[in-house]
């Protein structure tokens, strides 16, 4: 064979295992309708295989807009959740990344790019991943990042820009990780900094709260152990809550406390009780409450000048009862408006809205009662009521998919349970005697309430 011949045979060789090659890494694999369950949008189930690991979310599947990818309980196992992913195109048209959906995978890249109606990314969402580099700028309606959603990745930058809708940072959301700043400047609407939500990033040096006029709160060891050197808490004016020790594990070597200018607040108070002043230097290592920024609500629910017992009001985003002479008493309750609704068996809802001062306040709600015929029929049944050792949930056929809430007498959240089954059997053993209140909750917000019964 002739040298020119071998040489020309070796060139197409190699360029055909070229091609052969980029073909074989470049290859992305786009989710059809044989790969998924999808109800109301929200992805349920994910059957594929998938030996390509580059996936691309399609905004159209078995011919509904994807808006969701499915929440699971902390011991279920999320859609996407350990399938060796490398890299994930999100649909445009995505409003929830529920809990665990890409829990446990190699990602390295994270497009947020098209995802401009996203709103919710839920707990572990993103959990074990190596994520580098996370762009939230073209999220603008994106409310709340879940407990540990990016927990244990390799973020070494991230941009809140044109994140004006944040309203929360839960519980370790960003624990260790590589960030060296983080400018929350654009989150005028963030309220809550969770329990260690960016604990353990060892390279951070800079953030900037300029615009959080809006935090109320910022848990325990929320930026410990980084590399910060100063912190700047002046533009948090509508600071309630700094966590014990926000800021220790870090260089920063004091504190000043923030002016609030909410209506009530009068002191600080350290864990110890120690009193201080707005604008007083002091130490990293405690946590510091505002005082006297509370004000008493009393609600009084009559029926023609008699009370009504157990009615139920759903206000300061829980629900409450009555006891036998009608009334509920918060005794803690943060200056605001807060809107309100009154229900009782036998009587039409009552809806109105209340603001919140420095003085003590107290409503009287008359109820107006309903024919028995205007009794609106439940979605969902929930049964036997009285109970004991569970509580049965029935909706309609054309039911897919929810949640429930159920709430003591002192409005404490005692469970939350997604429902999909049709009955969803809740196991309600361990929940003390007691009158409960519930919500249950669809895609697009509470579709029944009421009291259940536990004896």
């Amino acid at each position: 064979m002739k040298p020119t011949n071998f040489l020309k045979q070796l060139s197409i060789f190699i360029l055909f295992i070229s091609i052969l090659m980029t073909n074989s890494f470049a290859q992305e694999y786009t989710l059809t309708d044989d790969d998924v369950t999808v109800e109301n949008g929200i992805i349920q189930f994910c059957s594929y295989s998938f030996e390509i690991k580059d996936i691309i979310i399609p905004n159209i599947l078995d011919g509904q807009a994807i808006i969701g990818i499915m929440s699971v309980q902390w011991n279920g196992v999320g859609v996407f959740e350990d399938k060796g992913i490398t890299s994930i195109q999100l649909p445009a048209t995505i409003k929830t990344i529920g809990a665990k959906a890409f829990k446990n995978n190699d990602l390295t890249t994270l497009n947020l790019n098209n995802c401009t109606q996203l709103a919710t990314i839920d707990f572990d969402a993103f959990l074990l991943n190596q994520i580098y580099a996370l762009d939230f700028s073209n999220c603008p309606l994106l409310k709340k990042i879940g407990s540990e959603a990016f927990s244990d990745n390799n973020i070494q930058s991230i941009n809140f820009s044109n994140c004006e809708n944040l309203e929360i940072i839960e519980y370790a959301a960003f624990f260790f990780n590589h960030m060296p700043e983080i400018d929350f400047s654009a989150c005028i609407n963030l309220r809550a900094i969770g329990y260690e939500a960016f604990f353990l990033n060892g390279n951070l040096t800079s953030i900037n709260l300029n615009g959080c006029n809006s935090l109320v709160e910022i848990g325990w060891w929320a930026f410990s152990s980084t590399s910060l050197s100063s912190v700047d808490l002046s533009p948090c004016t509508s600071l309630v809550n700094l966590g014990l020790g926000a800021f220790d594990e870090t260089q920063v070597s004091n504190i000043i406390l923030p002016t609030p200018d909410y209506a009530g607040f009068e002191y600080w108070e350290d864990n110890d009780g120690t009193i201080f002043n707005a604008g007083d230097t002091v130490s990293k290592v405690y946590g510091y409450n505002a005082k006297d920024v509370y004000t008493p609500v009393t609600f009084t629910i009559t029926n023609d000048g008699s009370p009504i017992d157990s009615a139920t009001i759903d206000f300061y985003n829980r629900p409450y009862a009555t006891n036998e002479f009608g009334m509920l008493e918060l005794a803690n309750v943060l200056q605001g408006s807060y809107p309100y609704t009154v229900s009782a068996e036998g009587f039409a809802d009552a809806e109105g809205e209340i603001f919140v001062d420095v003085d003590s306040i107290s409503v009287t709600i008359e109820m107006s009662g309903l024919a028995v015929e205007e009794i609106p029929e439940s979605i969902a049944k929930v049964y036997p009521n009285p109970g004991t050792s569970q509580m049965i949930i029935d909706f309609p056929a054309d039911y897919k998919h929810g949640s429930i809430e159920l709430y003591n007498n002192e409005g404490k959240l005692v469970l939350k349970r997604n429902i999909s089954s049709k009955p969803t059997i809740i196991n309600t053993s361990k929940l003390n005697n007691g009158i409960y209140f519930y919500r249950i909750f669809d895609g697009e917000g509470i579709i029944n309430s009421g009291k259940w019964v536990k004896e």
